[in-house]
């Protein structure tokens, strides 16, 4: 099958899904506020007790496209704006947002990597790898199972983003107790802000990192 028919089927599988999706270089509503332009393939807009909200993100390329410098400028990219996606919705917490984990979808060809931001402490920020899948390329691959294993990563996608939207749903929630606010014993309030860091857009390291690797090109 051919990559681009694979970065089709992973469009349709999103499409099926409870979350609107967006393709083709869209830029996420904070990103705008921050004037960071930064155009991305794929969002995902999830419906929230708040509203809609990001909640992913990802990027393509195609084969002919899969160097060095594409991997690092678009994966750079997904994690400035996950990180956006990340800020916005601590904010918008009454607790600590540990458990929050915005997925980024990283495609190259046939081959997918699926990685996850999360806060772990005060201006503390983690990228983990989360899984790594391809299309199956040969027969072979096929029968051993390589299509379920493929529709499991898009399963593990979608996991990702239920449990951040309900985590966000819960804490997002004021549950303080009447009585306690009435007596001034309610407990004190998160500053999010201490947690949090600002999302920061560097022209040079950009262009560091998109120039990485061009000679392997030539």
């Amino acid at each position: 099958m051919l990559p681009a028919e694979a970065k089709q089927d992973l469009k349709e599988y999103t499409s099926t899904c409870k979350h609107q999706n967006t393709k083709g270089d869209t830029i996420y509503t904070e990103c705008k506020r921050l004037n960071l332009d930064f155009k991305l393939d794929l969002r995902f807009i999830a419906e929230t007790n708040k509203g809609p909200v990001d909640i992913s993100n990802g990027e393509f390329a195609k084969v002919q496209a899969a160097t060095k410098s594409k991997y690092y400028s678009d994966k750079l990219k997904a994690i400035l704006t996950a990180k956006c996606h990340l800020n916005h919705l601590a904010q918008g917490l009454q607790g600590t947002p540990k458990g929050l984990k915005i997925p980024i979808i990283m495609v190259m060809g046939i081959d997918c990597h699926v990685f996850s931001l999360s806060l772990i402490d005060r201006g503390v920020y983690i990228l983990q790898q989360v899984l790594s899948i391809s299309y199956p390329r040969m027969c072979h691959q096929v029968s051993k199972g390589g299509i379920a294993k493929l529709l499991d990563g898009f399963a593990v996608i979608e996991d990702l983003i239920d449990d951040t939207i309900n985590i966000y749903d819960e804490y997002s929630k004021n549950i303080d107790n009447i009585i306690d606010k009435i007596d001034g014993n309610s407990k004190k309030k998160v500053d999010i802000d201490k947690w949090l860091s600002p999302v920061i857009w560097d022209e040079d390291d950009y262009s560091e990192c998109s120039d990485t690797g061009e000679d392997e090109e030539d």
